[in-house]
């Protein structure tokens, strides 16, 4: 459906970093692609209902990243937070 090749990008902050969801719906791996990261980010793919499925703490990382994709179909939903600034990004696996 039309619906799901669509991202839901959201926001909190004022930063200059970004980070992009690279495929949606994704199959065997979440690639995103980060830009202008600066210190601790962490990472973490919660399902619908909000639970932490997969979480992950990298430091100074730029460029083009692969996270496991949930083993369940399903809507999901990547947040990534940098210098605490929170991004969200809702994906279908």
């Amino acid at each position: 459906p039309e619906l799901y090749k669509r991202s839901v990008f959201i926001s909190q902050g004022s930063g200059k970093w970004n980070v992009q969801l690279l495929s949606n719906p994704v199959q065997d791996d979440v690639s995103i692609l980060l830009s202008n990261v600066t210190g601790k980010l962490q990472l973490s793919i919660r399902d619908i209902t909000g639970r932490i499925v997969y979480s992950k703490s990298i430091e100074n990382i730029n460029g083009q990243i692969s996270l496991p994709a949930p083993q369940q179909k399903g809507i999901y939903l990547l947040e990534v937070v940098n210098n605490n600034e929170r991004k969200a990004l809702k994906f279908v696996r």
